[in-house]
């Protein structure tokens, strides 16, 4: 009989094992996605401040991202290509000229001395003829214009580089402006929930205080009509600091996956 218990007993034990394996891995399970949720980003408690990467960095990443910037630099690029060809324009007016023939040559002499009879020679030799030559043809105008063109190229070049030094100007402002604004409602997000929380209560307490009679319908309608302004406020802010940080991801281009407890 000892012997069977024992054997009853491991029986159990064994068929516990697993669901006690299973009851810790799910009590580990809830403790990872209660620490998530702790260390998760809350706009009403967290200063996001602290969150983001530094402003200098996230200006960087909005100038090196910018669609116009990159598009202006590739104009810089071709400006630079346009004033090589003006450089090399003269060019087309040189070149090399050559020419080749082939064929026979003859000779005849005849000579005659005093009293003699005059004597004839005919010679015929073939012979190969090859020549080379360089020339300069280049009409007044184009090179009187070759400098007026060379110095167009210049300015085009100046006047890109001014164009792009305005466009990183504009995108620094506008990371700026951004990135204050986030701040901004940030803070007003917590004031206006802070208001909606107290103006709920306050509701609250005059329910009661108006079904025991303590005051009247009238006042009652004002604090929840006070209420009802305070929340739509709150909501109208939370949505207004969603989408400056949803602008603010765009514009530097990267995501910093913060709004976790945002809705």
């Amino acid at each position: 009989m000892p012997n069977i218990a024992i054997k009853y007993a491991a029986y159990v034990l064994l068929l516990c094992m697993p669901l006690a394996t299973y009851i810790s891995a799910g009590a580990q399970s809830k403790n990872d996605t209660v620490a998530t949720l702790k260390f998760s980003f809350n706009p009403l408690v967290d200063n996001i401040q602290d969150k983001l990467p530094p402003l200098e960095v996230l200006i960087d990443s909005a100038v090196k991202n910018a669609p116009r910037i990159r598009y202006e630099d590739a104009e810089i690029s071709l400006a630079k290509y346009r004033l090589k060809e003006y450089k090399r324009a003269w060019t087309k007016f040189v070149g090399i000229s050559s020419g080749f023939s082939y064929g026979n040559r003859y000779n005849y002499t005849s000579s005659q001395t005093t009293g003699g009879l005059p004597s004839e020679f005919l010679s015929t030799a073939g012979e190969t003829f090859f020549n080379v030559g360089l020339y300069l043809r280049m009409p007044i105008f184009d090179l009187i214009n070759q400098s007026n063109n060379l110095n167009q190229g210049k300015r085009m070049i100046e006047q890109n580089m001014i164009r792009r030094e305005e466009m990183i100007r504009e995108t620094k402002q506008e990371v700026i402006f951004t990135y204050q604004n986030l701040l901004l409602h940030q803070d007003l997000l917590i004031v206006k929930n802070e208001a909606q929380v107290t103006s709920s209560l306050q509701v609250k307490m005059a329910e009661k205080e108006f079904i025991n009679g303590k005051i009247s319908i009238a006042e009652l309608s004002r604090l929840t009509q006070t209420h009802s302004s305070n929340l739509y406020s709150y909501k109208e802010d939370r949505m207004l600091f969603y989408r400056q940080y949803l602008l603010l991801e765009e514009l530097v281009g990267m995501k910093f996956n913060l709004l976790n407890e945002i809705y």
